[in-house]
């Protein structure tokens, strides 16, 4: 069990691509609670205190809506294996397990404290669900399930209408299949990538309007695609990676161009590098490739093909210490405008006392840039 104490400032989680935790305070794993002869179970409460700048994300220097807040949240996790970057750490070594697996669940809410009831009416609670499975992790073939389903609250962009927030569920979910020659140091994954995004306040329509006035949900969107990586583990925690992923977009709203649609798409995207462990104390993530994105039906000629990288250090001075610092440049679809690009780093810092307290430290800095926008 765990309990995490912290002092932090609001992050915006992105509708186009949330986070693990989209916000929601949680700590590492401690030893857990042993489940059966191979299972633990962990779990643990929060409650953060911040303050949000820009409750609504709102441009205009002088109707900026700053507010502290609360927001308490819980968590639970069972699982032989625990999760790395949302990835369980299946090790090759150890006895003759039939399947890996790792169930998660967290729930948080935030409370605005304001005297405007259209600010504490933007708080809302993000809640989700994650499991993650391999089957036969250390023979030749095998099969693995991960899925994320999310509930998300996020304030609108402006102060008015403030029921409409941008709430909505976000699914994302792939089928791996895995073969493995030899020793099992070399692995060829290939994978069935879903997703689906749907908001659940729609836009309103202006009082008298019709059906045909007003187009609502144009950002609900499904994804599928296919997924390919090719690994090499020379060490247990250590390896070098080739990987290939292609999305299809399609977007739920709208058969016009022009009227504010979001462009169905396809994505295909390549990243080589290397994961693992450099040191004893040192964790290392370099990944640089290329992406290129096809929009169908585009008036203004606008797709993307660029570079992309990941490059991230993880220092450990002490088992209880944990620092680290990341730099990225991706694009990718979005639901404002066609496309975004991001062009950041940040540096993270976190310290676990004796007492199973966590004191965490960050600041990420990014360049976001909107192509195409109406």
């Amino acid at each position: 069990m765990a309990w995490l104490g912290v002092l932090t400032w609001s992050n915006l989680a992105w509708a186009s691509e949330p986070d693990a935790n989209v916000g929601v305070p949680i700590s590492q794993d401690g030893p857990g609670v042993k489940v059966g002869k191979r299972s633990t179970f962990h779990g643990g409460a929060a409650l953060a205190v911040g303050y949000d700048s820009n409750v609504f994300s709102n441009d205009a220097v002088g109707n900026k809506l700053g507010s502290v807040f609360v927001q308490p949240s819980a968590w639970l996790s069972l699982g032989n294996r625990r999760m790395i970057n949302q990835r369980m750490n299946t090790s090759l070594k150890g006895g003759d397990r039939k399947a890996d697996y790792n169930l998660q669940a967290f729930f948080g809410w935030r409370f605005y404290t304001n005297s405007r009831s259209s600010v504490r009416a933007a708080g809302k609670p993000t809640g989700g669900v994650a499991l993650h499975l391999l089957t036969s992790p250390k023979r030749r073939f095998s099969f693995g399930i991960d899925e994320r389903f999310l509930l998300l609250g996020q304030p609108r962009q402006y102060e008015s209408t403030a029921e409409y927030n941008l709430n909505r569920i976000d699914h994302r979910g792939q089928l791996r299949f895995l073969f493995r020659p030899g020793g099992g140091r070399l692995v060829l994954e290939l994978g069935y990538i879903t997703e689906m995004l749907y908001f659940l306040d729609a836009n309103p329509c202006p009082e008298g309007s019709t059906e045909g006035d007003c187009q609502e949900n144009t950002s609900d969107r499904i994804v599928n695609g296919v997924n390919a990586e090719l690994k090499w583990r020379f060490r247990d925690r250590s390896a070098f990676v080739l990987k290939y992923r292609f999305t299809n977009n399609v977007y739920f709203c709208c058969t016009e161009t022009g009227v504010g649609r979001n462009e169905d798409s396809d994505h295909h995207t390549v990243q080589g590098g290397f994961i693992g462990q450099l040191a004893k104390k040192l964790d290392v993530e370099l990944l640089a490739g290329y992406g290129k994105g096809n929009y169908y039906n585009d008036i203004n000629g606008v797709g993307f093909s660029r570079p992309n990288f990941e490059a991230a250090l993880t220092y450990f001075p002490t088992t209880r210490t944990q620092l680290s610092m990341r730099g990225f440049y991706r694009c990718r679809d979005s639901l404002v405008g066609i496309y975004i690009s991001d062009l950041g780093g940040s540096l993270g810092s976190q310290q676990r006392f004796k007492w199973k307290m966590d004191l965490r430290a960050g600041l990420t800095v990014a360049q976001r840039s909107f192509f195409a926008l109406p």
